[in-house]
């Protein structure tokens, strides 16, 4: 199971036009990508830098799309990732078997927020308090953040571990869950 998360940037705002007007508004660009493999090599978090200008982005989209193509994913509120693939890589079938912690929190009793669920199934506060105000500095607003004026910023560095933070979060997140399905199951039987 590979974790994974996006933070992007548009004009718009996703709660207000939808998931397909924002994805496919002109201004809509991914900024960030942090992946974590939860298998039994367990790999560290890799970032990956999308930013539009960013010298190195065809290096990291190859990469990403190297680490995601034919693997299971977890992500929180799966079809935002999976229409940033596509927005990512339009013509291409990944191959990807999506495991979404939203929905299996939702079954459970729990909440579709990643940091609502983190406090009913993981018992402790985990988000970082600084992610609200790194999103309304980076994905929204007048113009797309450029990587001549982020990259090695104290904000930019922040911003980055909030994303990789999430994508841990939502792989303990995950097994947690598989664990208490697995339980109700046995004890349903």
């Amino acid at each position: 199971m590979i974790g994974l998360d996006f933070e992007t940037y548009c004009e718009l705002d996703l709660r207000k036009v939808g998931l397909d007007n924002y994805v496919s508004h002109p201004s809509f660009q991914v900024l960030l990508a942090a992946t974590m493999d939860d298998g039994p090599a367990s790999q560290p978090t890799c970032s990956y830098y999308l930013l539009p200008d960013y010298y190195a982005r065809r290096s990291d989209l190859t990469k990403l799309k190297n680490t995601l193509q034919n693997r299971r994913i977890c992500a929180h509120n799966s079809g935002f990732e999976a229409a940033c693939l596509r927005f990512l890589f339009p013509e291409e079938d990944l191959g990807i078997f999506w495991a979404d912690t939203a929905v299996m929190s939702r079954m459970a009793g729990g909440s579709s927020s990643l940091e609502k669920a983190a406090k009913q199934f993981l018992d402790h506060d985990v988000k970082m308090p600084e992610g609200k105000r790194l999103i309304k500095k980076y994905c929204t607003g007048p113009k797309c953040p450029k990587a001549s004026d982020v990259l090695g910023t104290d904000d930019w560095n922040t911003f980055i571990g909030y994303c990789v933070q999430d994508t841990r979060l939502t792989l303990v997140l995950y097994n947690t869950l598989v664990q208490d399905i697995g339980r109700n199951i046995e004890l349903h039987n």
